[in-house]
């Protein structure tokens, strides 16, 4: 504390220097910041080229090959960090921002700001063009530049230990990992690390997270801790206190029928709405609000009516161990057609991450999995009967990890030819615009016609959405 208090009494006598490294551009006389005449063309210059449209690295690397002048903290020469953090820092156009922090309950707090007035070696012209195209890139990089991945935030590169990043290449997105950027950034700490990185070669998003899912599905459908887990979540506590089967089965059959009734009472109020509008018996802005709002409510509805529906079958086969068992397989293979955002949370629920390698003798990449729970390949072991007369038995542990190896084609080869693509195409837009199916119907005529993806998948709701974003096809809201 008393190394604070000092600090900021220099600072409000009128010092410019407390001490640490001098910034690139200063020299220190008396405890006060002064120009460095050498450093300072430099600064210039460093600021000049960014406002023209050099990039970071085209800065690092007029630094490292045109000049003789190093930053003050490194022996490898400039990173990308500092070339930003000099960019951004109001100190070369005069202004010096010290802040006092403190803990105030568990949390820092700034209590106090002070600005200084430096001597000022970046024109404020200058200095504001700069600001305007940090901001402006800043905009690009966090706008259309990455790409919503399923995986994002759960894949890590297996020898660097760094999440891996998604940029976009073309059409193709991919799973890249973050040393080659790392490496301009701080080339002391990276380029040893980027040097032995065993992921030279980056994955399709697209196909990666198609066939990831499937895997960890599969090891989840097969789980004997995850089959009783349902079991017991679905059934057990609601037969132990349900006495009469029949009464709650119809009770339910009434709720969705009440829940059904008012659907389709907000759908034909939807149809009227879009009626006036087309007939300008309505504003359009004010229409377009009202079936929003009315839209949502059928959304809120169609997922009361799932859930009643659930529950209505679970009392009509309480004594079926293959129906629940076939419906803890539906809803897994479900998963496929969830969001993006629910696919995402149910692989949190069973996954911490992935760590991803490639092996350039199999020209694979390798997947190293850890789960949250021991759900690979656990067991059931039977004890035999309890005195009731039930089965007793546990659920024996399995492993946590696991591994797999994965053949990816990373240069998306087409499999089906242009011609049949176009054909592809015309029967989407076909379908949709001039005989109005839903997604699910035009998913299921596409199967039945035996069209594929152009990987050669078969169509379900998340590909095809995709597709028809990806090729930009004006065919509705689905």
């Amino acid at each position: 504390m008393r190394s604070v208090m000092g600090k900021r009494n220099s600072l409000k006598s009128g010092n410019t220097f407390i001490g640490g490294t001098v910034p690139f551009g200063y020299d220190v006389k008396g405890k006060k910041l002064v120009p460095n005449k050498g450093e300072v063309e430099v600064v210039r210059k460093i600021f000049e080229m960014y406002r023209d449209g050099n990039s970071t690295v085209q800065i690092k690397m007029y630094l490292d090959t045109k000049t003789l002048f190093k930053p003050k903290r490194s022996k490898d020469g400039w990173n990308l960090g500092t070339i930003q953090k000099m960019l951004g820092s109001t100190l070369y156009k005069g202004i010096q921002k010290w802040e006092w922090k403190e803990m105030v309950n568990g949390k820092e707090k700034i209590v106090e700001t002070i600005l200084i007035d430096t001597p000022q070696v970046v024109p404020t012209k200058l200095w504001d063009d700069v600001q305007l195209k940090l901001n402006e890139n800043y905009r690009y990089r966090n706008t259309g530049h990455t790409h919503q991945s399923l995986l994002n935030g759960l894949i890590f590169c297996k020898s660097c230990g760094v999440k891996l990043s998604t940029v976009s290449k073309g059409t193709n997105p991919l799973y890249s990992c973050r040393s080659v950027e790392y490496k301009w950034k701080n080339p002391s700490k990276w380029s040893l690390k980027h040097h032995n990185c065993t992921l030279k070669k980056s994955l399709r998003i697209e196909e990666t997270d198609e066939m990831i899912l499937e895997h960890i599905s599969s090891i989840i459908r097969e789980s004997k801790r995850v089959r009783e887990e349902y079991k017991l979540k679905n059934l057990g506590p609601k037969f132990e206190k349900v006495q009469d089967l029949k009464r709650e089965s119809d009770k339910r059959i009434r709720y969705i029928n009440d829940k059904k009734r008012i659907k389709e009472g907000y759908e034909e109020s939807i149809i009227n709405l879009e009626v006036d509008v087309l007939t300008n018996k309505m504003d359009k802005v004010k229409g377009k609000k009202m079936i929003r709002k009315i839209s949502d409510m059928v959304g809120e509805v169609s997922k009361e009516i799932k859930r009643l529906e659930k529950e209505l079958w679970l009392f009509q086969n309480s004594n079926d161990w293959v129906d629940w068992l076939d419906q803890m397989y539906m809803e897994i293979e479900g998963v496929q057609d969830y969001s993006l955002e629910e696919k995402q949370k149910f692989l949190k629920e069973y996954l911490n991450r992935i760590d991803v390698e490639y092996k350039p003798e199999i020209q694979s990449h390798e997947f190293h999995f850890e789960f949250v729970y021991p759900i690979v390949q656990d067991d059931i072991l039977k004890k035999g009967k309890t005195t009731n007369g039930k089965r007793d038995y546990e659920v024996v542990d399995g492993s946590k990890t696991s591994s797999y190896t994965l053949k990816l084609d990373n240069g998306y080869k087409r499999k089906i030819s242009i011609d049949k693509e176009r054909e592809l195409q015309d029967l989407i837009i076909d379908l949709r615009l001039n005989k109005l199916l839903s997604l699910n119907e035009v998913i299921k005529e596409l199967n039945n016609r035996g069209f594929r993806t152009v990987t050669n998948k078969i169509w379900n709701k998340s590909n095809l959405s995709l597709y028809i974003k990806r090729k930009g096809f004006e065919v509705g809201k689905f």
